[in-house]
């Protein structure tokens, strides 16, 4: 026998041919490597039989292939994950889009079928096999094709308030939907798993006019329908109505506005301002209807019921009711929409306080008990402002001569009972302490009293029997009289007399804590007087803030930045008199 190997080739030489040889004979099992397109080629690793190459061959000595690599291309993998089985047996991981080949060889003649063992996450997709099954024959198999899509999900949720049409909502800045009706809405469009989604209002409701918020409108979609998005739509204000009592030579006055549901803007309704019959109109509601304003007359007794008509225009005295005494003079007023009942805070000679409770009826008033004796309830020296807990239907009288704070509950009827424990001294009491105005978080559990004394406002936590618990001081400006809630429960506002300025502050929706918001307190346009009392009212939707300036006899417009509660001028300070004396209060419908 002789060798092949020519002898002159030393031992160096001929290992170094060998390794060459092995090498080309070894490069398709070398793992990913690229093809002449540049795709990238994926050969089996670790899976079961023996590892072989696209392309290669397994041959006897004389040089014939016996078995065939089973492969092809992945299109459109986007996620991770992606898992492929030949024949359910052997299995492929794929990491990226390219050619694939499985490590198992097949001979000619064998049948294969190559499915997607487990679907690619982060996008969530879904690859569906093409060309997947087959025969061998006498080749490589290099047609199965896998291509992956992105999981398309829905984006909606859940619609709240609305009462106007028109209301147009977008996903991404399009895909337009229009919805009519409250309940679950579902975008037509779908996204892709891992892609973006943020849900706006593109145009509000009209007829009424509204202001719809969107809250959890933006976010990733992942591997489920978005269902989670809010909307909550509130209606803007209509009519502004203000007290004046001191204007027109000591009477007093009343003055009516339409709003601009777009700007906040105030214009005066026909006929405004009003003179009426009765002295000194102090403090005003709105009935639940939006039908009838219900004004107390501090220095007639009497609460009288004006009819709201087309513009805000008001038609005065259509009824009016009695507190009970010509020296019984009515300040606050609040109403509970349950019933609806008014109550009215009066002033007995500076001696004694009295809380007068009516049911409402068309805008006529009548004791709750059908009786005016048995429907008068004490309060103390002098129950200037009232406000009401619908949530526990609870009633809330701040004396500011007596420096303590009433809680009465309303009970079937429209009749209070005192909670126990009241009156509840307010912090320190006369001289050092005296509430004023009061406002209730809109889900309760929160009262807010300002301290024309110590310059502040007074947080109290409470329960639903109506005890008050701890109280929180918070600094504000000078003489603070006003305070107000935006109706979401976002921010509070309180008006200080004493330098013309407007606090504002964010709300902890759980603890009720006070946050002054950035640029507070705010200049409110025209000069606000230390002796008449400033109110502050929010509109229905929170979009605007009303400022009563005091002797300036004035109303300043401020928009709300509903996203961080703070204020801007918006035009001119308006005129609410005839002749002088400023405004006292303000309600809004």
């Amino acid at each position: 026998m002789y060798s092949i190997v020519p002898r002159q080739l030393s031992f160096t030489t001929l290992r170094a041919l060998v390794f060459a040889v092995c090498a080309g004979g070894m490069l398709v099992a070398c793992g990913d490597a690229l093809d002449s397109a540049g795709d990238t080629i994926s050969n089996g690793g670790g899976g079961n039989g023996t590892i072989g190459g696209g392309g290669g061959t397994t041959s006897s000595s004389g040089g014939t292939q016996t078995s065939y690599t089973i492969g092809g291309k992945v299109t459109g993998l986007l996620g991770a994950g992606l898992v492929l089985a030949n024949n359910a047996g052997d299995i492929l991981p794929i990491a990226s889009n390219g050619i694939f080949n499985f490590s198992n060889r097949a001979a000619a003649g064998a049948t294969y079928a190559v499915t997607v063992f487990t679907q690619p996450t982060n996008p969530s997709q879904i690859c569906t096999v093409a060309n997947g099954t087959g025969t061998v024959v006498s080749a490589n198999v290099i047609t199965v094709s896998v291509t992956c899509t992105s999981n398309l999900y829905s984006v909606g949720g859940t619609l709240t308030g609305l009462n106007g049409t028109g209301l147009v909502l977008q996903d991404n800045g399009g895909a337009n939907l229009t919805v009519s009706a409250n309940g679950t809405f579902t975008f037509v469009t779908q996204i892709a798993s891992n892609q973006p989604y943020a849900v706006t209002v593109s145009t509000q409701p009209t007829g009424p006019a509204q202001l719809c918020r969107v809250t959890n409108g933006t976010g990733t979609v992942t591997t489920a329908n978005i269902t989670t998005v809010t909307i909550n739509c509130l209606n803007t204000g209509k009519f502004l109505f203000v007290t004046n009592p001191f204007d027109n030579t000591g009477n007093g006055s009343l003055a009516a506005f339409t709003i601009n549901p777009g700007s906040g803007a105030l214009t005066a309704a026909a006929g405004s301002p009003y003179t009426p019959t009765e002295s000194q109109p102090y403090n005003l509601a709105v009935d639940p209807s939006g039908l009838y304003l219900y004004v107390t007359d501090a220095q007639s007794a009497l609460i009288s019921t004006d009819a709201i008509g087309a513009g805000g225009a008001l038609t005065l005295d259509v009824s009016t009711a009695s507190t009970g005494a010509a020296t019984n003079f009515p300040y606050g007023v609040a109403i509970d929409p349950a019933g609806p009942y008014v109550f009215a805070g009066s002033d007995n000679l500076h001696v004694n306080g009295t809380l007068e409770a009516y049911a409402a009826n068309a805008g006529v008033l009548t004791p709750v008990t059908g009786v005016l004796g048995t429907s008068t309830y004490r309060s103390g020296n002098v129950p200037y402002q009232l406000a009401v807990d619908p949530v526990n239907a609870l009633l809330f009288a701040a004396n500011y001569f007596d420096g303590d704070i009433v809680v009465d509950s309303i009970g079937a009827g429209g009749q209070l009972t005192a909670v126990a424990g009241s009156p509840f001294p307010f912090q320190a009491g006369l001289p050092t302490n005296q509430p004023y105005a009061m406002a209730v978080y809109p889900k309760g559990g929160f009262l807010y009293v300002t301290d024309s004394v110590a310059n502040s406002v007074d947080e109290y936590s409470y329960g639903a029997n109506g005890t008050l618990g701890k109280w929180i001081i918070y600094e504000v400006g000078a003489a603070p009289k006003g305070i107000t809630i935006d109706p979401t429960g976002s921010f509070l506002y309180v008006s200080n007399s004493g330098d013309g300025t407007v606090s504002a502050f964010t709300i902890n929706a759980t603890t009720g804590e006070l946050t002054g918001i950035p640029g507070s307190p705010f200049l409110a346009a025209g000069t606000a007087s230390p002796n008449t009392p400033t109110a502050v009212q929010v509109d229905p939707s929170g979009q605007f803030a009303y400022v009563a300036n005091g002797d300036a006899g004035t109303l300043s417009v401020f928009q709300i930045n509903i996203l961080t509660g703070a204020l801007t001028v918006v035009g001119a300070p308006v005129s609410s008199i005839i002749i002088d004396g400023g405004p006292s209060a303000i309600a809004i419908e």
